[in-house]
């Protein structure tokens, strides 16, 4: 079914389609004139979950003060469209929301310091609202992976992470978000001795994960892939490895073993201070216990409770940052 209304003598371009959770679906794309080049806007046609067709193409209004705008899709089906916007006579990186079924805009939302050097950033937006960062910029050693996340809740933005550990090409990296508001990210960067590395890294309840290298021959021209889906949110990888397509796919996590309190796949200890405070001693898999008092155990950083009922039992309340405490049986 062709979406656009307009002649020979316009060239549509960007399209971004975007899927709400109810099945509705929002397909936007920008509008230049062939002869002269101008952009003559933005358009947006949009089918609900129930409907057989489409609707006719509407004008979608730019953001306003935005320039050079670039359309991506949000994890709800929202628009988002990301640019510049003038503060003070000086060009600044933002981005702007334009919600499922809606015409307007939000207001634009400013790049914090730091992540201005880049060409452009695709936000990722989980279902609380969080929008989370990942591009190639400087370091101050060189060009490296670097990420943020802004909080729904407070609307500041995280210190910016430095996720590689190498050096990283701005077309040698690949992101995306899982329904659950996991973060998946993949990239080749250089080793020390030259060669190139394919490496990738999750962010799970607030957190990045350590490095995970896949593979030590990667074509230096290669770009890796990460996509998710599925009810339990698995993350796949493609990747090319000096000529030879490779599959690969992991879990999000390890699940808890037993005794794990802090969910990182090894086992805990819980223990008593002299002043009678409960402490946690996590496990580093290898026989020795850091120590630490009892706040957050699962790494979220969030704070957790832990309760001992009449009988006994030893019970975990995991805290939600504003939301309800998940209860997991202990002892």
């Amino acid at each position: 079914m062709r979406l656009d209304t307009t002649g020979a003598d316009f060239i549509e371009g960007g399209a971004q389609p975007s899927m709400a959770p109810d099945g509705s679906m929002t397909v936007a794309w920008s509008e230049r004139r062939a002869d002269t080049g101008d952009n003559t806007g933005l358009k947006v046609v949009e089918k609900a979950a129930d409907a057989t067709g489409w609707s006719v193409p509407k004008e979608l209004p730019t953001p306003a003060g935005f320039t050079s705008e670039r359309l991506v899709t949000g994890l709800q089906g929202g628009l988002f469209a990301n640019g510049t916007v003038d503060e003070n006579g000086t060009q600044v990186r933002a981005f702007a929301e334009r919600r499922p079924g809606s015409n307007v805009w939000s207001a634009p939302v400013k790049l914090p310091d730091g992540a201005a050097d880049t060409g452009h950033i695709d936000p990722l937006v989980g279902p609380n609202g969080d929008v989370t960062l990942v591009w190639v910029g400087q370091t101050g050693t060189g060009f490296g992976l670097r990420t943020t996340t802004r909080s729904a809740a407070t609307g500041t933005w995280s210190p910016i992470e430095t996720l590689s550990t190498g050096a990283v090409q701005d077309d040698q990296y690949d992101f995306t978000i899982a329904a659950d508001g996991t973060v998946h990210a993949a990239w080749t960067q250089y080793a020390a001795d030259g060669h190139r590395d394919f490496v990738t890294a999750s962010r799970v309840n607030g957190t990045w994960t350590p490095l995970k290298q896949l593979s030590t021959n990667t074509a230096n021209i290669a770009l890796g892939r990460v996509t998710v889906g599925g009810p339990d949110n698995r993350p796949t990888v493609l990747w090319d490895d000096m000529g030879n397509s490779v599959l690969y796919t992991a879990t999000t996590r390890d699940k808890p073993l037993w005794r794990d309190f802090s969910g990182d796949g090894k086992g805990d200890l819980l223990a008593t201070t002299s002043t009678g405070s409960i402490a946690i001693r996590t496990g580093d898999g290898a026989g020795d216990l850091t120590s630490g008092p009892v706040g957050d155990m699962t790494g979220d950083r969030c704070n957790d409770l832990l309760v001992r009922d009449p009988s006994g039992q030893l019970n975990r309340y995991d805290g939600g940052c504003g939301a309800g405490a998940e209860h997991q049986k202990l002892y």
